[in-house]
């Protein structure tokens, strides 16, 4: 598996730019970036506390980010942010595996791990066909 820097740098800037459109509130946005069909796996926490792990389609993930949000966030400011991030290349296939930290009005409120699966669509660049999660509350 060979990195190139330039690549590296298309599939951080896809990540980043999802990620971007989220903060900003911008979830039709955030469909630039993804294979609607794709999936996620996002580890939450149920009632009792034990770990649950949510399956959605990549579309389905961005409609409930944004009820989400809507319903709890509407007027705070929210940041997610990755740092260290290991880029892994394969011809047209990219794995993306970093920490990430959640602010909420600049209060950390989450932390954790995320793997993005991307694929090089032709034209359309580099898009998240596939993202897990492990996230932990802080707050």
């Amino acid at each position: 598996m060979a990195s190139n820097n330039s690549e590296e740098s298309a599939i951080l800037a896809t990540c980043a730019d999802f990620l971007n459109s989220m903060n900003t509130k911008d979830f039709a946005g955030m469909n630039n970036y993804i294979n609607p069909e794709g999936h996620g796996a996002l580890r939450r926490y149920g009632p009792d506390g034990s770990a649950i792990i949510i399956h959605t389609s990549l579309g389905d993930l961005v409609k409930r980010l944004e009820e989400i949000t809507n319903a709890n966030y509407a007027d705070k400011t929210m940041e997610e942010t990755f740092e260290n991030p290991d880029v892994r290349i394969d011809d047209d296939l990219a794995m993306v595996w970093t920490n990430f930290r959640i602010l909420v009005d600049g209060q950390q409120t989450a932390k954790g791990s995320n793997i993005f699966c991307l694929h090089k669509m032709g034209e359309k660049g580099w898009r998240i066909s596939g993202v897990a999660d492990r996230n932990t509350p802080t707050s």
